[in-house]
């Protein structure tokens, strides 16, 4: 470890710079340089200005300003094409005109280095190629984005009618479904009518047997009655009906065989009796037979059994002879 050498007796002391006069020299130094870089500054702003202000006057160009300076140069180098040939043949003839001719030529080409100068400027360049490029850009990308909805709206329209296409087939089967159930619906209406028809002709076919025993129990105790009486009634076997059919043949086939007064003789004779009191002399009795019939056939307490109407009222005698012929049929 370096250790500093003592102080030789009679040598002079070491004097420490103070650090006051450094910080003064440093405090100057720093002014100083400031007050160059302000100066300069101060010397450069007009240049830059001037490039600052060309440089926003070249961003600020447009395309449409810049195509109509190019028009104008271009219709004012025509101009000074014209100007320069009719110079050439007018110097000869007239001095005054040739030399108002060489002013509007000089004005024309001043105008047009200025517009040249204008459309030239490298600034300027770059701007319209900047903007030029972000056209094409904007272009292709406005294309790309055009396809890209085409597309779009193709692929809707598609996925459109494909789900018109799945409706329609599912409405069609919803619809054969309808009908199916509609027919089956009217068939069990059908099929239930038959078997309520069915039904009904089966209670009425019950009805009518009934019917037929009612009658066949009638017939029975009207036949007891008369025997009870002491009337006979024929037989009613199958003698008896092979008879009557025999009889019914040969009135139908009397051509075929003629009975002869002999044969009507021999022939046994069928007497029918007529049962005690069937006799009708009035309308009376022909209402009391039929209660009586009504009772056998309907059985008691049916409202409405009676065949006779309940509201039947017996007519009066005629007024005259007259009405009275035309009802018994007498002259």
């Amino acid at each position: 470890m370096h250790r500093p050498e003592p102080r030789k007796s009679g040598s002079k002391p070491y004097k420490i710079p103070s650090s006051s006069s450094k910080c003064q020299q440093r405090e100057q130094g720093n002014l100083q340089i400031a007050d160059d870089a302000w100066v300069n500054k101060w010397l450069d702003e007009p240049a830059v200005a001037e490039k600052g202000a060309e440089c926003a006057a070249a961003r600020s160009v447009k395309l449409g300003e810049y195509m109509q300076t190019l028009l104008k140069a271009k219709e004012i180098r025509e101009s000074l094409e014209q100007l320069t040939e009719s110079q050439t043949g007018s110097e000869r003839h007239d001095p005054e005109l040739a030399e108002n001719l060489e002013q509007r030529v000089h004005a024309e080409r001043e105008e047009l280095r200025s517009l040249l100068a204008k459309v030239t400027n490298k600034d300027v360049l770059r701007n319209v190629k900047y903007r030029l490029g972000k056209l094409r850009r904007k272009k292709r990308w406005q294309e790309k984005r055009q396809k890209t909805l085409r597309e779009i709206r193709e692929e809707r329209l598609r996925n459109r009618e494909r789900l018109h296409e799945e409706t329609d087939l599912w409405l069609a089967r919803r619809r054969a479904e309808e009908a199916q159930l509609l027919d089956d619906a009217e068939h069990a209406k059908q099929l239930e009518q038959k078997i309520k028809d069915a039904r009904i002709a089966k209670r009425k076919h019950e009805d009518i047997v009934s019917l037929l025993q009612a009658l066949e129990r009638l017939r029975n105790l009207r036949r007891d009655k008369a025997k009870k009486a002491g009337e006979v009634f024929p037989e009613e076997d199958d003698e008896f009906f092979r008879m009557v059919e025999e009889q019914s043949t040969a009135t139908v086939g009397g051509d075929e065989h003629e009975s002869t007064p002999q044969e009507d003789e021999e022939a046994p004779s069928i007497r029918i009796v007529r049962p005690s009191g069937f006799e009708v002399r009035d309308i009376d009795d022909l209402i009391r037979v039929r209660r009586q019939w009504d009772n056998y056939i309907v059985p008691a307490g049916t409202p409405g059994g009676s065949r006779v109407p309940q509201h039947f009222v017996i007519p009066g005698p005629p007024s005259n002879e007259d009405w009275a012929g035309f009802v018994t049929g007498g002259s």
